[in-house]
This record gives structure tokens, sequence and C-alpha cells, in this order.
């Protein structure tokens, strides 16, 4: 099955490398004893990040130049049991959050927001967490790129997905007709 790498601006999207108790290439918040490598849930690669312990935090990674009137898409796979927000960061360190996500589902979920920035910006993507829950959260991959998400990779992983959630604008639409709840 092919892996779709070549549409995505993020360095390490499926967070398959490690250093310092972090997925390389990407910088994060608080501690970083709540992120972790795992191989029990995977979507993209051989690992996922588990996130242990409450609290808020965010992942990111920034610097990617983008064009002006070309939409960029942000998103990331997630499942188990949490909150999360994707941030859009563009221009001189402004973040747009999107409506926060209550993940609540034992399948991976696509939760995904796009934005047309202005032509040379510099913009990169956070996933911020509000893991409250005693449950597991898990992030599979991260997106970032012009293009969506490929669908025809997702229905190969239709079974291990259960769930494609995608929310522009703060509208949340779905691929198979579920609906998460959202927070505003």
């Amino acid at each position: 099955m092919s892996e779709p790498h070549e549409d995505n601006l993020l360095n390490n999207p499926w967070f398959e490398d490690w250093s310092d108790g972090l997925p390389e290439h990407w910088e994060g918040s608080h501690s970083s004893a709540n992120w972790l490598q795992t191989d029990e849930e995977a979507i993209a690669g051989d690992y996922s990040v588990l996130l242990d312990g409450g609290g808020e935090r965010s992942l990111s990674q920034e610097g990617f130049t983008v064009d002006g009137d070309t939409e960029y898409f942000w998103g990331v796979m997630v499942k188990g049991e949490g909150e999360i927000d994707i941030g859009r960061t563009y221009g001189t360190g402004f973040t747009s959050y999107g409506d926060t996500v209550v993940v609540d589902s034992r399948d991976w979920q696509l939760i995904q927001t796009s934005l047309e920035p202005t032509a040379g910006d510099e913009a990169g993507i956070v996933i911020r967490t509000r893991d409250e829950a005693e449950e597991d959260l898990y992030l599979g991959a991260a997106w970032f790129s012009d293009e969506e998400i490929p669908y025809d990779w997702l229905e190969e992983k239709e079974e291990e997905l259960g769930h494609i959630v995608r929310t522009d604008n703060g509208v949340v639409q779905t691929h198979n007709g579920t609906i998460l709840t959202t927070k505003e």
C-alpha cells in the first residue's frame, strides 16, 4: 500500500522517528513525559504518539512557505478519548484554532481543517490536546499540504478507521455519516 508522503509538507508526519522524548522535527509543549512513542496503535507507519496524563499540551511544526490563492489542509488522525484542536500557524506567530473536537472512539478519525493563507506567509500546524479523560489518546499521523489527504488511502484503511471526520471553518462534515461532538 502506498503512503501519501509526497504531498505532505511535514517532516516525520507518521511519528516514526524520535529523539529526546519527542517525535523528530516536532516541537512539544510541557513535559516530554506526556509524549510516548508506541507501537500498540498505528495507522500510517509502525508507531503513533500516546498522550499520557491530563492537561493541555501541543505538538507543532512550523516554517513552511505557502502560496497565496491556494487552499491548504491541516489534519491529524486520532483515536481514543480526549479533546483536540488543530491550529494553523501563519504570518508572524499567529495561530488560528478550529473547534475543539471531543474524541471518544476506538476507531481512527481524521480531523481536518483548511484555509487560504496570504502569499509568502510562513505556515505550520499545531496539534493541541486537552486530555482530561482517564483513557488513552493516540495521534497516528499528521497532514499539512495544498492537497487533501488522499481519500483512496483512507479507503484502503477503512476497516481500521471507522470514522473519517473533517472540520472546515467550524462546520463538522463526515465521510460516512458519523458526527463527533464539537465544543465552541
